[in-house]
Parts: C-alpha cells; structure tokens; sequence
C-alpha cells in the first residue's frame, strides 16, 4: 500500500494501535521510506528522459519509459519491494540508490528525520536531489 504524496500524519499515526502497525512488517514507517524512494527514482528518471511521466515531449524522443524492475532492499526497518524505472534503451543508471545497491540502512533513518521534521515529500525528494 503506497502513501499519497500528500497526507496528513497526525492522522496516519493515529491509525498506528500498536507498534507494530509503525514499525512492522507494511507499518507507516517502512511504506514512507519505500514511497519515498520510488518518488525520488521517478523524479530521476524524468531528469534523464528529460520529460516528465505522460508528457507529450516523449513523443518520439528516442528513448522512453519502459515499465519497472521489481527491486528487494533491505532497511533498518524491514525489507522494502520497489519498484524501479525503468528505460528503453537500458541505460538509467539511478543516483539516490544505485543498481547493485541493497541496503539503504543509513539513508532511511536520513529520510524518516527530515520527514519527522516537518519537511514535505516534495522538500525532501529537492533535498536528496541536491546531495
């Protein structure tokens, strides 16, 4: 179940009855970090298509979106499934999460702090961007 790019967490937390429903297996915690690394790979496969998703500038382009690659990393929090972009001609090399690239223990606690800041999803992703 992903999380909109947009919600509220007082109201996502109040959901939480149990600890487990936070930081468990599917809980808040770990469908945040997943969200948020799939928002952050499709912002950079739009940089590197240099469209955004469904717009007309990919008409003809040369090089497209090609569906996803089912990806398994594993977090502080659990194992996460992403769903990674994926190209035509094969050669999106992702930055935030590299294709060989597994765990991302260190990066999620990063992403949970900014999150638990107070920063939105989109001041994040500008965030990550910039490292």
């Amino acid at each position: 179940m992903s999380i909109p790019e947009k919600f509220d967490l007082h109201s996502e937390l109040a959901k939480c009855k149990t600890v487990d429903d936070l930081t468990g297996k599917n809980g808040l915690v770990q469908r945040l970090i997943g969200n948020m690394l799939e928002q952050m790979l499709q912002k950079e496969m739009d940089e590197h298509l240099g469209y955004e998703k469904h717009s007309s500038k990919g008409h003809l382009s040369g090089n497209s979106r090609n569906g996803h690659a089912k990806k398994t990393v594993k977090s502080n929090h659990g194992a996460i499934n992403l769903q990674v972009p994926r190209d035509r001609k094969a050669d999106f090399e992702p930055i935030a999460m590299k294709k060989p690239q597994r765990n991302i223990s260190s990066f999620d606690d990063k992403i949970i702090s900014m999150y638990a800041k107070g920063m939105t999803t989109r001041d994040i992703q500008s965030h990550v961007q910039e490292l």
